[in-house]
Order: structure tokens, then C-alpha cells, then sequence
């Protein structure tokens, strides 16, 4: 596709000498060159300009994480001085191997606590976007790379914590 789209600029180049056809032409490249710079360093992850900053609206597939974010992750965690997290993975890396501080596996359909980070591709298609569907009331502190969003879930209050009702005297 590429040595086509080669031949078929060079074609117009030379077909249609007019400046104005010459400068779009110009143009279409320097956006082709200014889209690999703006995909750096996530060439897999990479969509379009035109889906901004949150492809998975778009479209979400495999190719978003392939565990090119997890050494991010891992230096991010780290400044933080973050030493346990639940993590939200559906992808082939090994995510133990990987030395992530503190990190465990967050199962389906558990809410967690605390530190989450949690990869895109597996919080939207696990279980069509069901299993970890307590996410959503919760808005992500960060996001690590192109795939995983980092957040932090409160404890819920406890029993013994909770304020005593007031009580009603009847007459």
C-alpha cells in the first residue's frame, strides 16, 4: 500500500504542475511525517488523530495493550512510592515477572480498594465490559501510556466508623 500510495503521489506531482496541487500534496506527507512523531513511542497503540486522546470510544481491541504500558506503570508506581496495587490485566505479559511493586490480580466481578490500575482492553472486554463495571463510578487519577488508567478507590465507611442515628422518642 505504501509503494502505491508512492506512485500515485509521484504521478499527481507530475500530472498536475499547478503550485496549489503540488502544495497539498506537500501537505498530505508533512501530516504523514507529523503522525509517526505523535505515535511515538506507542506505535502499537496508535489510531488516528481524529479519536483523540481516548481511542476506546472507538474501537477497542488487542492491539491497545499488548503490555507496552506495563514499565510505565512500573515507574510511575514507584514515584508515587505506591507498594501495593490491585491491577485489572487481560493481556499476554507477565504481569509477575514484570517487577510491579506490590501487585495483585484484581478478579472479575470484585470490587477493589486502594491503588487499581487497570488496563483498558480488559476493563471494556471482560465479560462484555460487565466484570468490572464498578469502575465506572470512579474517574481515574491518571492515564499511564496509551492503555491503563490508574486510580485510587477509597475504603468504603465502616459499621463502627458510621455516626449512631439519632433517636426519635415517640409519644
Amino acid at each position: 500500500m505504501a509503494i502505491s500510495a508512492a506512485v500515485f503521489t509521484i504521478a499527481l506531482w507530475r500530472r498536475y504542475a499547478h503550485w496549489w496541487v503540488q502544495a497539498g500534496l506537500i501537505a498530505l506527507l508533512l501530516w504523514q511525517a507529523a503522525s509517526l512523531r505523535i505515535a511515538y513511542p506507542d506505535y502499537i497503540a496508535y489510531f488516528n488523530e481524529a479519536v483523540g486522546s481516548k481511542p476506546e470510544r472507538i474501537l477497542i481491541d488487542s492491539d491497545l495493550d499488548w503490555g507496552q504500558d506495563l514499565k510505565r506503570l512500573e515507574k510511575r508506581l514507584n514515584e508515587l512510592h505506591i507498594t501495593k496495587f490491585g491491577f485489572v490485566y487481560r493481556g499476554t505479559a507477565d504481569v509477575m515477572g514484570e517487577h510491579l511493586p506490590g501487585v495483585w490480580m484484581v478478579q472479575p466481578f470484585a470490587p477493589a480498594t486502594g491503588w487499581v490500575a487497570a488496563s483498558l482492553f480488559a476493563r471494556i472486554t471482560v465479560w462484555d465490559g460487565n466484570a468490572y463495571a464498578w469502575l465506572k463510578q470512579y474517574k481515574p487519577l491518571e492515564r499511564i501510556g496509551k492503555s491503563i488508567d490508574l486510580y485510587y478507590i477509597p475504603e468504603p465507611p465502616s459499621a463502627k466508623d458510621a455516626k449512631p442515628l439519632p433517636s426519635v422518642k415517640q409519644k
